[in-house]
C-alpha cells in the first residue's frame, strides 16, 4: 500500500455554512403550493405575502420542497411548501429530514445533563479532559492536547483541530472508531486561540457520553430529551426512521435533490446520513417535533437546568468580529450560533446534509423562533429566515435585511474565487510542463493513510459514480487521474501541472454544477526502488522526482535533494556540523559562516510547518516567530541527550546525588569550622605546656615507663603478644569507660586505639559515615527525608507519563488488525527511530538498554500468561528478571568502586611525585581514571533506566483495568520493538562520525561548566597581612 498524505479536505459534507450554494437561472418549471398545517390561522406568520416570497425564492434556488415552524411563546405555526418526493408528495410539517449540524446543541444539552447529574457523575465536570473520561480512546498527535482538550473545547470548536470531514463523512465508522481515528489527525492552529469548526470532537463527545453512562447516544436522546420534550416523531437512525411508518402513516422521509441546469431536471441524492452515533449531525426529524427543541432553548425550560442553559449560550469562541447581518461580533457558545441583529440577541445554528439544508433561530427575550428544512443543499433559508426575523421585529420593508441578494452575491463571489483557484494554487507553471517522472499507469493503484483510510486512483473515471454525467465536464486536454470518495458522490479529479505536482479537484458528481467543490495542491513522492526486468538480468532504478520548491539554499546548505526524509536531514546536519564546527575550525571565518548557514536550514527543514513554508514561499516565508537560535546553542540542544526524553524520561541519579551530598556536606562544612576552632584552642594549650617544669616531665615519663613495663610483664602471664590485636571495634560490646562519641581533641587518641585495636580502612570509613549520619540535625534530617519523598513523587510521575507514551507507542500497531503489513510497518517505524537516535551521545548503549528490558519483561509476561505450565514458567522467567536486576546493581556498584580506586591510585601517585611521575605516566593515568569514571556514569544511568522501564512496563503489562488479550498484545509490541532496538548498529563510517560527535560534547559540556563556574559569585579574597 502506498502512503497518502493527510488532504485537508475544505469542501464540507456537512456544512456549518452551506459555502456551495450555486445560483441558477430562473427556470420557472412547477407552481410550489404551500401544504398548510391546521395550526395555522388569521395572525400567522406563514401569511399569504409571506407564502408568495417562499415560492419565489424556490424557483430562484431551485428547492423541491421545505417546511417551516414558527414559535412565538406558547404558539407555534407550521407549514410545507412543494414535495417531499417529486413528482407528487408533499411536503408537510411532519415530513421526516436529516437536521445534520443543528444536531450539536442536542449533544451539547446531553452533556449538560451530564454535568448537573452530581450524583451519578460527579467526576465529569465542563473543564474535564475527554482523554480522563475514555483513556487512550482519545488521543491526539500532541500531548499536551491529549491530555488538556476538554469537553467545553471540544463544543466550542477551539482545539485548534480543522475540519478533516472527510475522515467524519462517509467512512461508515462508529463514534468511538472515528475517535481513535483522529490521534493520526494534523491540528492547524493553536489551542484555544480561534474557531474552528471540527464536526469530529462532537464524535468525541459522543464517544465519551456513551462510555460514561453506558448507553448509546439513540437511548440517551431518547430517554433524556425526546421523550420528557414528547419529541414522538424523532429519531437517531435512518432505520428507524424507516419503520415509523408502520405506526403512524404521516411519517414520511423526504428525498433530498440536486437541479442539473443543463437538462433542467432534478436528480435525486443517495440517502446517506451521517455515521450512527454520531453527535455531529446525526438527529432525523420534522419541524412539528423540532419547534419544541426551539421552546425549550428559548425558555431554558426542560430537563437541562438554567445553570446548563446560560453555559449553551455563553460565548465560549469567536467565531468572527464582523458577519453580516449581525452588528458586532458573531460567537459560537456550545452548540449554538450567536449575534446581535437590530439590538437582538439571537442564538440558533445551520446544517447540511446529502442534500439536506436546515436551519433553527430564536430570540430569547423577545420568546420568538423558527425551523426550516428544504431538501436541496443551497442557503435560500437563510433569506427566509432573516424575512420571518425583520417581520417578526416591524418596521418598514424596505429597511428589512436583503439575504436573499447576500447569499446570491457571496455564491458568485465564491464560484469567481474558485475558478481563480488553480492559477493561484499554481501562479508559476512552465510553458512547456515538465512530464511525469513515471508512466501514467504507475500511478494507479490504492494509497492509504491511516485516518482517512484507502483511496484508489484509476486512469478512469470509476463505473459505479452516482452520476455519470459530471465526469469531464470541463476537462482541458491534458493528463487526468480519477478517483472517487467511498459514497460515491464525490469525484476527485487529478490534472497534471508539471513534474510531479498536481491540481486535485473535488466536485459533487450529484450536485448539480460542474464548478468544483474545492482544489488544493497535490504531490506525488516516490521512493528509490528496484524493478526487475523480466526480459534482461539487469536491474534499473526509478529515481525520485525532483520536487518544486520556491527555493533550494537550505536544501543544497544541507547537500540533501528537496525529496528528504526528516531522518536524512537530520544525519546530513550531523555530519556537516561536526565538521564546520567552530571548536574544530577556530578562526576560520569560511567554516563559522558555513555552520551558521546549516544551523538556520536545519532549523526550518526540521520543522513541519516551516519547512511547507518554506517550499511555498522561499526563506521570507520560512523564518522561526522567535529567530533563529545561535547555531552552537542549537547543536547542543539537539544532540545533547533530550533526544530520549519520550523513551526514558530524564536522568535524575546525577542530579539526585548532588542534592543529597548539598544537605549532608552542611553539616560536613560545620564540623570543619569546629576542628579549626578546636585546633587553635590546642595550639594555645601546646604553648602553656611547654612553658611547664622540666622534672614535672621528667617524673611523668618515668611514671610511664614503669607502667608500660607493669603492662608488659602482666601481658606475658597472659600469654599476650603486644602484636596480637584485640577483638574489632564493633564485633562486641564496647569497653566500659570509652565514650561513645569523642570529643574533637581526643582524635589523636580515637585513631590510636583504632590502630591498637587492628581496625581496617573499611571500618575506619565506615565509622566515620555512622558519625556524620549520627550527626546530622533534625532540621537536616528532615530537608533529607523531604527530597527523598518528592525523589520519589517525581518517579512516579515519570513513570506515569512514561506508560502513556509508551501505550500510545504500541497501539499504532495493537488496535489494528496486526497483519502481516501492519507488522511489518510498525517494525519499521521503529528501525527508523533507531536511525534518529543511534548517533545520539550514548545512543546505542540506551538502545540496547531499551531493547533488553522490553525484551526481558514482555517474555517474561508472556510466558506467564500460557496455560498448564504458565505458573511455573512464569516464576523462572520473573526469578530471571530479578537475577538481573541483581546482576546489574553488583555491576553498578562494583563500576562505581573500582572508579574509586583508580582515583585514589592516581592521587597516592601524584602525591608521590617523584622522576617516575612523568607526563606520559599522568596522561596514561587520566585516561584510565577517565574511562573509569564514564563507566561508572553510564552503569549508573543504564541501572536508572532500566529500573525505570520495568516499573513502566509493569504498569503497561498488569493493569488489571485492561483485558488480558490486549494486554498480551501490548507485550508482542514489546517485543518487536526490544529485538530492533537490541540490534541497533553503527557503520564503521558512522563510528568514525560518532566519536567526532562525543567528543565536540565533552567540549560543549565543559564550556557550559565553565561559564557556569564564572557566574558563580566570587568569595571576597582576605587582605594581606
Amino acid at each position: 500500500m502506498r502512503h497518502f498524505p493527510t488532504m485537508p479536505f475544505a469542501f464540507c459534507l456537512a456544512a456549518h455554512f452551506l459555502f456551495l450554494a450555486l445560483a441558477s437561472s430562473l427556470h420557472t418549471s412547477q407552481l410550489f403550493l404551500g401544504h398548510h398545517d391546521a395550526q395555522i390561522t388569521d395572525k400567522t406568520p406563514l401569511h399569504p405575502s409571506f407564502d408568495s416570497f417562499v415560492d419565489r425564492l424556490m424557483q430562484e434556488w431551485h428547492i423541491p420542497g421545505l417546511a417551516i415552524a414558527v414559535v412565538h411563546q406558547d404558539k407555534t405555526w407550521s407549514k410545507g411548501y412543494g414535495y417531499a418526493t417529486l413528482p407528487d408528495v408533499p411536503f408537510t410539517p411532519h415530513t421526516l429530514y436529516q437536521v445534520a449540524s443543528t444536531t450539536k446543541s442536542f449533544t451539547a444539552s446531553l452533556t449538560a445533563l451530564l454535568v448537573q447529574d452530581q450524583d451519578d457523575f460527579s467526576h465529569v465536570e465542563w473543564d474535564t479532559p475527554l482523554h480522563s473520561l475514555v483513556g487512550n480512546d482519545f488521543v491526539l498527535k500532541d500531548d499536551y492536547l491529549t491530555t488538556h482538550v476538554s469537553l467545553l473545547d471540544a463544543l466550542s470548536h477551539r482545539t485548534g483541530m480543522p475540519r478533516h470531514d472527510a475522515v467524519w463523512y462517509d467512512q461508515g465508522l462508529d463514534a468511538k472508531s472515528q475517535t481513535y481515528l483522529m490521534r493520526h489527525l494534523e491540528t492547524s492552529a493553536s489551542f484555544r486561540t480561534v474557531f474552528q469548526y471540527c464536526n469530529l470532537f462532537f464524535t468525541a463527545v459522543s464517544h465519551v457520553l456513551e462510555s460514561v453512562t453506558g448507553k448509546p447516544q439513540a437511548d440517551l436522546l431518547r430517554e433524556w430529551i425526546f421523550e420528557p420534550l414528547g419529541m414522538n416523531e424523532s429519531y437517531y437512525s435512518r432505520e428507524d426512521a424507516a419503520n415509523c411508518r408502520a405506526s403512524n402513516p404521516r411519517c414520511i422521509l423526504a428525498d433530498s435533490y440536486a437541479w442539473n441546469k443543463e437538462t433542467s431536471s432534478y436528480r435525486k441524492w443517495a440517502l446517506n446520513q451521517s455515521n450512527p452515533a454520531n453527535g455531529a449531525g446525526g438527529i432525523i426529524s420534522n419541524v412539528v417535533d423540532y419547534s419544541k427543541w426551539v421552546h425549550t432553548l428559548m425558555y431554558e425550560s426542560g430537563p437541562v437546568s438554567k445553570e446548563g442553559h446560560a453555559k449553551l449560550k455563553y460565548p465560549s469562541s469567536m467565531q468572527s468580529v464582523e458577519m453580516a447581518p449581525y452588528s458586532g461580533p458573531f460567537w459560537y457558545g456550545l452548540g449554538l450560533d450567536a449575534g446581535i441583529y437590530r439590538n437582538e440577541r439571537v442564538f440558533g445554528h445551520t446544517g447540511g446534509i446529502s442534500g439536506y439544508a436546515s436551519s433553527f433561530k430564536f430570540l430569547p427575550d423577545r420568546k420568538f423562533g423558527f425551523v426550516m428544512i428544504q431538501n436541496s443543499m443551497n442557503t435560500a433559508f437563510e433569506a427566509m429566515g432573516w424575512r420571518l426575523i425583520d417581520e417578526f421585529l416591524g418596521g418598514p420593508e424596505d429597511g428589512f435585511y436583503d439575504m436573499n441578494k447576500t447569499q446570491s452575491d457571496l455564491t458568485k463571489m465564491r464560484e469567481e474565487k474558485l475558478k481563480a483557484l488553480p492559477s493561484k494554487l499554481y501562479p508559476s507553471v512552465p510553458s512547456e510542463p515538465v512530464q511525469p517522472q513515471l508512466p501514467l499507469q504507475n500511478y494507479m493503484g490504492t494509497y492509504t493513510n491511516a485516518a482517512y483510510g484507502n483511496f484508489s486512483i484509476s486512469l478512469e473515471a470509476p463505473s459505479d459514480l452516482l452520476d455519470k454525467s459530471r465526469v469531464g465536464e470541463g476537462d482541458a486536454e491534458g493528463l487526468l487521474l480519477y478517483a472517487k470518495s467511498k459514497g460515491g458522490n464525490v469525484l476527485f479529479t487529478f490534472r497534471h501541472v508539471s513534474a510531479e505536482h498536481w491540481l486535485l479537484e473535488a466536485r459533487y458528481v450529484d450536485y448539480g454544477s460542474k464548478m468544483a467543490g474545492d482544489y488544493m495542491k497535490v504531490r506525488f513522492e516516490t521512493k528509490y526502488t528496484e524493478t526487475r526486468i523480466p526480459t534482461k538480468a539487469t536491474t534499473t532504478q526509478t529515481r525520485a522526482p525532483a520536487k518544486m520548491v520556491k527555493d533550494t539554499a537550505y536544501y543544497d546548505a544541507l547537500e540533501v535533494p528537496p525529496t528528504a526524509t526528516d531522518v536524512e536531514i537530520k544525519k546530513a546536519y550531523r555530519k556537516l556540523a561536526i565538521r564546520l564546527h567552530p571548536d574544530k575550525n577556530p578562526g576560520d571565518e569560511t567554516a563559522s559562516a558555513k555552520f551558521q548557514e546549516i544551523g538556520e536550514a536545519y532549523q526550518v527543514l526540521s520543522d513541519e510547518k516551516l519547512r511547507k513554508q518554506y517550499d511555498d514561499y522561499g526563506k521570507e516565508g520560512a523564518m522561526p516567530n522567535t529567530g533563529f537560535e545561535d547555531p552552537s546553542e542549537m547543536f547542543n540542544e539537539i544532540f545533547g541527550g533530550h533526544a530520549f526524553a519520550d523513551w526514558i524520561g530524564e536522568i535524575s541519579m546525577v542530579r539526585d546525588m548532588e542534592k543529597s551530598m548539598e544537605i549532608t556536606m552542611r553539616h560536613e562544612e560545620e564540623n570543619a569550622a569546629a576542628e579549626a576552632e578546636a585546633e587553635a584552642a590546642a595550639a594555645n594549650v601546646d604553648e602553656k605546656k611547654a612553658s611547664m617544669d622540666k622534672a614535672t616531665h621528667e617524673a611523668a615519663a618515668q611514671s610511664h615507663a614503669g607502667a608500660a613495663a607493669d603492662l608488659k610483664d602482666g601481658m606475658e602471664k597472659m600469654n599476650l603478644s603486644e602484636e596480637e590485636p584485640a577483638p574489632p571495634a564493633y564485633s562486641q560490646e564496647r569497653p566500659k569507660g570509652v565514650p561513645t562519641r569523642l570529643a574533637l581533641t581526643d582524635r589523636a587518641e580515637e585513631e590510636a586505639r583504632m590502630e591498637a585495636a587492628g581496625v581496617t580502612e573499611a571500618e575506619k570509613s565506615l565509622r566515620a559515615k555512622e558519625k556524620k549520619k549520627g550527626g546530622l540535625t533534625k532540621e537536616q534530617k528532615e530537608e533529607l527525608a523531604a527530597f527523598e519523598a518528592e525523589r520519589e513523587r517525581a518517579r512516579e510521575e515519570r513513570i506515569e507519563d512514561l506508560s502513556k507514551k509508551l501505550i500510545n507507542r504500541v497501539s499504532v500497531w495493537t488496535e489494528t488488525d496486526k497483519g502481516k503489513d501492519v507488522t511489518a510497518s510498525f517494525r519499521k517505524k521503529m528501525e527508523q527511530e533507531v536511525e534518529n537516535l543511534k548517533m545520539e551521545s550514548f545512543g546505542l548503549e540506551i538502545l540496547h538498554a531499551i531493547g533488553q528490558t522490553y525484551t526481558q519483561k514482555s517474555a517474561t509476561f508472556i510466558k506467564s500468561q500460557k496455560p498448564i505450565i504458565g505458573g511455573v514458567t512464569g516464576f523462572f522467567s520473573r526469578l530471571k528478571d530479578k537475577g538481573t536486576l541483581v546482576k546489574e546493581t553488583w555491576g553498578t556498584v562494583s563500576t562505581a568502586i573500582s572508579a574509586q580506586m583508580e582515583i585514589e591510585e592516581m592521587a597516592r601517585a601524584e602525591e608521590r611525585g617523584g622522576e617516575d611521575w612523568t607526563d606520559e605516566k599522568k596522561a596514561d593515568f587520566e585516561r584510565r581514571v577517565t574511562g573509569k569514571i564514564l563507566a561508572a556514569a553510564w552503569r549508573g544511568s543504564k541501572f536508572e533506566i532500566q529500573s525505570v522501564l520495568r516499573d513502566v512496563c509493569d504498569k503497561v503489562l498488569y493493569d488489571k483495568t485492561v483485558k488480558v488479550d490486549k494486554r498480551i498484545e501490548r507485550a508482542h509490541a514489546l517485543l518487536v520493538i526490544g529485538d530492533v532496538f537490541s540490534k541497533a548498529a553503527r557503520s564503521p563510517d558512522e563510528e568514525g562520525d560518532h566519536l567526532a560527535f562525543e567528543q565536540l560534547m565533552a567540549e560543549a559540556a565543559q564550556k557550559k561548566e565553565k561559564k557556569k563556574k564564572d557566574k558563580e559569585p566570587k568569595e571576597p579574597k582576605e587582605p594581606k597581612a
